[in-house]
């Protein structure tokens, strides 16, 4: 198979220089990888932060995580291009607030891979300043359906709703607002089907003193052969944080 893609519309433009984080999850290639993502068609300043890829056996999930710092204004699309036509499911957080280009964005990542309805990314080495936001994602492929039903971690995590591929694949992501520092894990419970292998990843972002607004969101893409298990969705919700630290807004 050749290279894949697939296209997020955002449901509004971006703004310049607010952060653009995706997590991609992907289901079932041996050698899957994110070999880029445009944001209105152009690179930006797109760069990989984590990648975990788990092919210890036939049932094979990955998850990447990428971000575009001082990303540009009015673009309504993200595209994610892959190494090989493979089952997708992305998320994708605009933030304000966080580090710009040029400086330094990423504090500390970890990611794991595991078998486990128990899954985990791992904890990260500890983190280096107290107002951060934590993303995490992970991916998760059964052996017998259904599809998996991935719970992530409980509050102060919020976690974006999560997204299934074909019959046998699925995910979710979400992500934390801190105020102290601490080793971030991301990590939950899996029901539904028989799970086979799963894979994790959390990243920390450094966060500037203004307090974040978050856009979200999500679409799966499969192959043309299993088109029938594309989903899509948006969400909606506000919560105020109290300064000086960082706070989403939803749309």
């Amino acid at each position: 198979a050749g290279a894949a893609s697939i296209t997020v519309t955002l449901s509004k433009a971006t703004t310049a220089g607010h952060c653009v984080v995706v997590a991609v999850a992907t289901e079932n290639n041996a050698t899957y990888t994110t070999t880029g993502i445009t944001l209105g068609g152009s690179a930006g300043n797109f760069t990989a932060l984590a990648s975990v890829l788990d092919s210890g056996s036939s049932n094979y999930c990955g998850v990447d995580i990428w971000a575009d710092p001082s990303c540009a204004g009015g673009q309504t699309s993200v595209v994610v291009t892959a190494s090989t036509a493979v089952a997708q499911l992305v998320w994708v957080q605009e933030w304000a607030g966080l580090a710009p280009a040029g400086a330094t964005l990423l504090d500390q990542q970890a990611t794991a891979t595991g078998s486990s309805p128990s899954w985990s990314s791992g904890g990260t080495p500890a983190t280096t300043a107290p107002s951060e936001v934590w993303i995490g994602c992970a991916s998760l492929r059964n052996s017998a359906t259904p599809n998996p039903a991935p719970t992530g971690p409980a509050s102060p995590w919020v976690n974006l709703p999560a997204l299934t591929a074909g019959t046998l694949g699925g995910g979710i992501s979400g992500y934390r607002i801190t105020s102290a520092e601490g080793t971030a894990t991301y990590s939950g419970t899996e029901t539904g089907g028989t799970l086979s292998q799963t894979a994790a990843a959390v990243v920390t972002l450094f966060a500037v003193p203004t307090a974040p607004a978050l856009t979200v969101a999500t679409r799966a893409k499969l192959p043309v052969s299993v088109l029938a298990g594309r989903s899509r969705g948006t969400v909606a919700a506000s919560a105020p944080v109290p300064p000086p630290g960082p706070g989403p807004v939803f749309f």
